[in-house]
C-alpha cells in the first residue's frame, strides 16, 4: 500500500484464519509500524498515519505471531 499524502491517515484491516484457512472470529490483531520516523499506527484500531518519506513495514501481530506485512 502507498501513502503519499503526510498526515493523512488510512486504516489497515486484517482477516485471520485457522490451519486450515477458514476465517475465525474474536481474534485480537495488534497493530506496529517498524518505522515511525516514516509512519505511525495505532496498535488497537490500525489506523496509520504517514509522517515523513521513506519505507516502512507495518506488521499484523495476533496471538499465534506476527502476520504477513504491508509496505
Amino acid at each position: 500500500t502507498v501513502i503519499d499524502t503526510l498526515n493523512q491517515p488510512r486504516t489497515f484491516t486484517a482477516t485471520t484464519e485457522d490451519s486450515l484457512g477458514q476465517p475465525t472470529t474474536g481474534t485480537t490483531v495488534t497493530w506496529s509500524s517498524l518505522n515511525t520516523a516514516v509512519a505511525t499506527i495505532n496498535s488497537t484500531t490500525g489506523s496509520v498515519t504517514h509522517v515523513d518519506t521513506g519505507r516502512v513495514f507495518i506488521v499484523a501481530t495476533t496471538c499465534a505471531g506476527p502476520a504477513d506485512t504491508t509496505e
